[in-house]
């Protein structure tokens, strides 16, 4: 079995790769040789992934064309399994040590070959070397939310079949989900609304409504996210509204010309690299810690975010004998039960799980 450490060093090369190609399609100054850079990286977290599961033995410091030598030369790999495109990878790095030691720009053209010949590379050897398809590999899978997985991988899909404008308002979903259920600066300021005059009162209601409208751009500074990639995911990306039992009631779809490819790719990039960032931090907690309830599952059985009569949002299935928490502010939903999922309120069918004793 392959290690997963390695799977993630194959995600991170990837990412890479397709930051390099986000990079490519900027047109700015320097945008061809931080391309150059991304790829580079991208390649040599490859090779070096691959030289770690044929146990070759590369030093720290190996130069690019050392560590082709050592993976084509293990004892441990057949001719079929050797490094294509070997002249195109060699060219790459004496592009990147020029760029990067003596500020010499590569050419455009030049770097778009690299890129597609960084993916057919890709494409051949993931499946020869780890048994994956190229396109199964994704940093979405770091992404332990479930629902916001879900419509990230929603918007790769999309964007896979070339459908742009549902790849933008997947990313657009998922982004919603990911501020949408944080604590409201209703909830931090309330308490003092009814604290004093009438006029303070007042003045403190317009200071609560101005902060609310712009809560989530505070939460942006908070965490130290880049302000100008926000703004320009905001005015590519639709209006988005959550209902008070988080299922989506609109979008309003006013992206005009903004559905490209370009968009779409930097969509997605964005809200994985919000999801991760976020997932990184310390924990907010929400009280759900006090939930007591427990039950087993004893069928499998569709984890959902609301019982309705039409347009049921599934999060992910649970398995038998898997142990759930029942939700510690909300009880049941006709024929279903509320449990904590990813810190959110969920439901199971009763009927596929048992309580446990406490």
């Amino acid at each position: 079995m392959i290690e997963p450490e390695l799977i993630n060093r194959i995600v991170y090369a990837k990412y890479l790769y397709w930051q390099g190609n986000e990079n490519l399609n900027k047109n700015t100054l320097l945008s061809d040789g931080i391309a150059l850079l991304n790829f580079q990286d991208a390649v040599e977290i490859f090779l070096r992934a691959i030289a770690e599961l044929i146990h070759a033995s590369i030093k720290e410091q190996a130069s690019f064309d050392v560590i082709i030598n050592e993976i084509d030369n293990s004892e441990y790999i057949s001719k079929d399994y050797k490094i294509p495109f070997r002249s195109s990878l060699n060219q790459l790095n004496k592009a990147r040590v020029n760029f990067k030691h003596f500020g010499l720009l590569p050419q455009n053209k030049d770097v778009q070959k690299f890129s597609r010949d960084l993916e057919l590379l890709f494409r051949e050897l993931i499946p020869k070397f780890f048994k994956l398809s190229f396109d199964s590999i994704s940093l979405i899978n770091l992404v332990r939310h479930g629902r916001i997985n879900n419509y990230l991988k929603a918007s790769e899909n999309e964007l896979l079949l070339n459908n742009y404008e549902d790849s933008i308002i997947a990313s657009a979903k998922a982004f919603k989900l990911l501020f949408g259920h944080r604590r409201n600066l209703d909830f931090k300021i309330g308490h003092f609304c009814n604290i004093g005059s009438q006029e303070s009162i007042k003045a403190l209601n317009k200071i609560k409504e101005i902060l609310a409208e712009h809560e989530l751009e505070i939460d942006i500074l908070k965490y130290g996210f880049d302000y100008s990639e926000y703004s320009l995911f905001k005015s590519i990306t639709p209006t988005i509204h959550l209902s008070a039992i988080n299922t989506f009631i609109s979008v309003h779809r006013s992206l005009n010309n903004e559905c490209t490819l370009e968009n779409a790719q930097f969509c997605l990039r964005f809200v994985i690299d919000s999801a991760l960032r976020l997932q990184s931090l310390p924990k907010i907690s929400n009280g759900y810690s006090r939930a007591k309830t427990a039950y087993q599952v004893i069928n499998d059985s569709d984890i959902i975010v609301y019982p309705s009569s039409q347009d049921v949002e599934i999060i992910r299935k649970a398995q038998k004998d898997e142990v759930l928490y029942g939700h510690p502010f909300y009880s049941q939903k006709d024929d279903y039960c509320a449990i904590v999922q990813d810190d959110e309120c969920a439901y199971i069918l009763k009927k596929d799980i048992i309580q446990l004793e406490n």
